[in-house]
């Protein structure tokens, strides 16, 4: 791995690793333990290696992404070989064997090939920086993704494509006047395979509310109404069942029905 992203240092690019053990001598070297019963919880813990977190963000620098291809093994350490993938904005495949006989083979080997096919016929861009902007009332409480929490309101990868997805956490710091706009403001910066950089700004705004059916236009309608239904279970303990039906039927209704006089569905266009 380290030998790849030196090899590419001086434009970038990707390096794709296949393997079906631990590196346990020279750079990034991963001690190996004895099976042991009273161990095992241990071997679920990451070993902090400073060489891996240093190659990861030499990537970073270097415009430089990794993915890994690996095979499973009797004892593989995948928490720590994935390091460098995750936070270079890279993928880990992993590929799990119950048995060793020619039809498992042949899926798996399939299943690298669909994997690896799919890598390089995917757009892919590089030095990817992304920044969230929002109106005061609003704060970032973390950064979830394959890189595990980040704090603060940006971060930036060595490489992104359309398979790769994080979330913002966001919390409300400050009371909300009913009916007030809220904005937000994500930004995207990279550099495609030409070479060329581009911007992209996305702005979106919604109404703060206490109304539930006015959320809909922005919640998923099935964990909306599940949200409904645990209210009034947890709420309305002797309440009949048919009254507890319908009135869950009558706010779904009333969510379709503000959905359709109010919503307005806006097609944007990107035009490189």
């Amino acid at each position: 791995m380290a030998a790849g992203v030196d090899a590419i240092k001086e434009n970038g690019g990707r390096v794709m690793l296949f393997s079906c053990s631990n590196c346990i001598q020279g750079y990034g070297a991963i001690r190996t333990e004895e099976k042991d019963s009273k161990k095992d919880k241990n071997l679920l813990l990451r070993v902090n290696n400073p060489q891996l977190s240093v190659l990861a963000e030499i990537c970073n620098k270097n415009r430089t992404v990794v993915d890994l291809f690996v095979l499973d093994t009797l004892q593989l350490d995948l928490a720590n070989i994935s390091l460098v993938s995750n936070l270079t904005g890279g993928q880990v495949n992993f590929y799990e064997s119950q048995n060793n006989n020619v039809t498992d083979l042949k899926l798996k080997f399939e299943k690298i090939h669909y994997d690896f096919s799919r890598v390089i016929s995917r757009p892919n861009y590089y030095d990817v920086k992304f920044m969230l902007r929002f109106s005061v009332g609003i704060d970032t409480g973390d950064i979830v993704g394959p890189f595990g929490k980040k704090l603060g309101e940006g971060f930036s990868l060595a490489a992104c494509d359309p398979d790769y997805s994080f979330a913002y956490n966001l919390r409300i710091t400050e009371n909300l006047q009913n009916n007030s706009k809220v904005h937000f403001q994500f930004v995207c910066l990279y550099i495609d395979n030409f070479n060329q950089r581009y911007l992209r700004i996305l702005n979106y705004t919604i109404n703060a509310t206490n109304d539930v059916s006015q959320i809909y236009t922005h919640v998923d309608v099935g964990a909306l109404v599940k949200c409904s239904i645990m209210r009034d279970i947890i709420s309305n303990y002797s309440i009949e069942i048919n009254l507890l039906r319908e009135n869950i039927l009558n706010r779904v209704i009333a969510m379709l029905a503000y959905y359709r006089m109010n919503v307005k569905i806006i097609l944007l266009l990107f035009l490189n």
